[in-house]
């Protein structure tokens, strides 16, 4: 009798502990796939968004590349069959007017907020971009890095020569980009604050990239030049030529962390702004997922941008 009840308990006791297994580790299968599926989404592998599901996108920020990039990656060889895709001036009319669900541009100006106030819009703004904007001199140039305090009086003419910013006794070749060119326009913007750009002479003005490096590389005022270009500009000629460089600026490196962090101090900012009223919509909120995707930040790194990660859409 005792020893039936000993073979009972020791049954029972098996049965027990064989239930919990059993439960424990379907407990770990379900975390493990739901682990899988967060990560199959944050990837974008799995996103997939149509024609029909694609809402419309517009941009005025130098930034059609990007918007292009971002519907090439998930819509492959229909981007080009997009006909709601727009870009041009008065992105932000577009969009308090209902023209459009999104639209990827500069932070609002005076203008903007008062035509969405006069229209009772309310407006998300969610950071996807920055552009950096880097400081280029010759490779033989002692200097490693300059403020930004210390670059704006360059480019506004207080400062005239690198001894004054712990380089050598020459005097600073302040190279410029053009007026009308987008980095001249957004280094204006995004760095000098209130002062202005120095006049410079037609022969210190280089509109175009390579005459740029040619002239801070082997040119005659080499050793003396400074220059400026977006960082995806220049990038393919800091391998290729071994005598030039890129400055720190308030002692930060222009790589892609320090650029997406938003440590890095001279970088053009571009924001996808959408109307409160279509926060709540499928596709507008597809679309958000799939831009901040890994798949989505490959994208917008092939344009020549960084991506920073998303924080709020509030």
């Amino acid at each position: 009798m005792k020893k039936s009840l000993v073979w009972v308990l020791i049954i029972v006791i098996i049965l027990i502990l064989g239930i919990t297994a059993f439960f424990v580790c379907g407990k770990k299968d379900d975390n493990l796939n739901n682990n899988n599926n967060q990560s199959t989404n944050i990837s974008g592998e799995n996103i997939t968004i149509s024609l029909e599901e694609y809402p419309s996108v517009y941009t005025d920020l130098n930034g059609n590349s990007v918007v292009s990039s971002i519907a090439e990656s998930f819509l492959g060889s229909d981007a080009s069959k997009l006909k709601n895709n727009l870009s041009g001036d008065n992105a932000y009319a577009n969009l308090i007017d209902g023209n459009v669900q999104i639209i990827y541009a500069p932070l609002m100006n005076e203008d903007n907020h008062k035509y969405a106030d006069e229209k009772g819009v309310e407006i998300n703004l969610i950071q996807l971009t920055n552009h950096a904007i880097v400081f280029i001199v010759n490779s033989e140039n002692p200097n490693v890095g300059l403020a930004k305090e210390e670059l704006i009086d360059i480019y506004s003419g207080k400062i005239k020569k690198w001894n004054e910013v712990g380089g050598a006794a020459r005097d600073i070749v302040v190279y410029q980009r053009g007026a009308n060119s987008d980095v001249q326009k957004d280094l204006a913007n995004v760095m000098m604050e209130e002062e202005k750009i120095i006049s410079a002479n037609k022969n210190l003005i280089k509109e175009n990239i390579e005459d740029l490096i040619k002239e801070i590389a082997d040119g005659e005022n080499a050793k003396s030049a400074i220059g400026f270009a977006y960082l995806d500009e220049v990038q393919k000629y800091l391998a290729d030529n071994q005598n030039i460089k890129l400055l720190l600026v308030d002692g930060l490196d222009p790589i892609e962390e320090n650029i997406s962090n938003n440590t890095y101090p001279v970088k053009v900012e571009g924001y996808l702004a959408i109307k409160e009223s279509d926060m709540t919509n499928a596709n507008v909120q597809k679309w958000l997922d799939a831009a901040f995707s890994s798949k989505g930040k490959e994208a917008i790194r092939k344009a020549g941008f960084v991506a920073v990660e998303r924080i709020s859409e509030e």
